[in-house]
């Protein structure tokens, strides 16, 4: 599932508190949060995939956390859910200011770009809705393969914003995966 190896997901990817989203309410001059893309330091073409990567792999984890919620009713994957949609626009930001294409061009539920995500969505979702248990499962998974990717998409990059933001989605996964543990 991650960069060295498991089940073909690749690098980068994520879950956590996403650095720039909630920007709401913030004056933008001098705050050096928000800036077009010629005042930013280029990214090397790794960072720009690893970043490219970890917002449809954000995007993996909210869907597959909608489809349980609806499956199973429990609050704890509405309420990841929704922090893993603040995650995608954090990542989203950083595409915009980098001027990057966006993976995210059709936010339905379990559409992707790229085909490796639509097939393990469809693999994440058919094992989490066999029973409640599957479903932490396949949320711990998820997480698990976040905290997995953010490590070596940390590796690859010296970008300062990056950097914060993977520590920050970091973070989030592993509250992610207490939440799912507990359940188990």
């Amino acid at each position: 599932m991650g960069q060295g190896g498991g089940q073909g997901m690749g690098q980068g990817g994520g879950q956590g508190m996403g650095q720039g989203g909630g920007q709401q309410g913030r004056s933008q001059r001098g705050s050096g949060s928000r800036q077009n893309s010629s005042q930013l330091a280029p990214l090397t073409s790794a960072e720009q995939e690893g970043l490219i990567h970890m917002r449809e792999e954000e995007k993996l984890a909210r869907d597959v956390y909608l489809t349980m919620a609806e499956r199973w009713n429990t609050p704890v994957f509405s309420n990841i859910a929704r922090s893993e949609s603040v995650h995608m626009g954090a990542l989203g930001n950083q595409i915009q200011q980098h001027g990057l294409l966006d993976p995210v061009t059709d936010d339905s539920i379990g559409a992707f770009t790229n085909p490796k995500f639509t097939q393990l969505y469809e693999e994440l979702v058919a094992a989490g809705s066999v029973s409640i248990e599957g479903a932490y499962e396949v949320g711990r998974q998820i997480e698990i393969l976040d905290i997995e990717d953010l490590d070596a998409a940390l590796e690859g990059t010296q970008n300062e914003t990056l950097r914060r933001i993977y520590q920050n989605l970091r973070r989030g996964s592993e509250n992610h995966l207490r939440a799912f543990s507990a359940n188990l």
